[in-house]
């Protein structure tokens, strides 16, 4: 199972840009981006809320699950 984030196009389609989110996050916005991009440590609980709020979104939303392939489950 992989978390694709979905964090780009959700800020997109409101219209975010990504230097706005990463200020209110007190992230740099190499490290916001990393988020956006899957890469490295994803954001704990209390930044997932937090970037829910600013994005008018469900902590939910923010990431896509994927299953794995090849692996089946029974």
């Amino acid at each position: 199972m992989n978390l694709v984030p979905k964090i780009r196009e959700i800020a997109k389609k409101k219209g975010i840009k990504h230097k706005f989110i990463a200020e209110k996050m007190d992230k740099t916005p190499q490290h916001f981006s990393k988020w956006v991009n899957g890469v490295g440590k994803k954001p704990d609980a209390d930044e997932l809320w937090k970037l829910a709020k600013i994005l008018n979104c469900k902590v939910d939303d923010l990431y896509e699950v994927v299953e794995d392939e090849g692996i089946k489950d029974d």
